[in-house]
């Protein structure tokens, strides 16, 4: 049971991330966006992007692959 209460975790943890990433990226495009055309709010707000969308990327990928290895624990489904 304890493999599947760290994997749960491990799950949570990459949902967390993925709307850590869309709210940290909205929160700088707002910045951004609320500025008079700084080049500076957009640079940031860029490099923001170059981090959350591999980041969001990556952690849906492994909390897909993770709830299937749940539900194959859980349930016993192929």
């Amino acid at each position: 049971m304890a493999s599947n209460e760290r994997l749960m975790s491990r799950i949570r943890m990459y949902i967390f991330v993925m709307v850590a990433s869309f709210f940290l990226q909205g929160a700088f495009l707002a910045w951004a966006l609320r500025t008079d055309g700084s080049a500076t709010a957009w640079i940031v707000w860029l490099a923001v992007l170059v981090f959350c969308v591999p980041a969001t990327i990556f952690a849906g990928v492994n909390a897909y692959k993770l709830s299937k290895q749940y539900r194959k624990l859980k349930w016993g489904e192929e």
